[in-house]
């Protein structure tokens, strides 16, 4: 059984490293995720209405 405890020791990171920086990029895909959605919307504006001034003959 020691030959598995050393298994979990073995990390890439320390934790105080890892965990932000798996949080940051977990809140970097989501704030993609949202663009990727959101970013085809477009607020729909009324069409403009002709100028209604009245013509000036001369």
């Amino acid at each position: 059984m020691t030959e598995s405890a050393g298994i979990t020791e073995a990390t890439l990171a320390p934790a105080w490293l890892a965990v932000p920086t798996a949080a940051a990029a977990a809140l970097t895909a989501l704030l993609a995720l949202l663009v990727s959605l959101l970013g085809g919307r477009r607020t729909r504006v009324a069409p403009s209405t002709p100028d209604r001034r009245p013509l000036s003959g001369g």
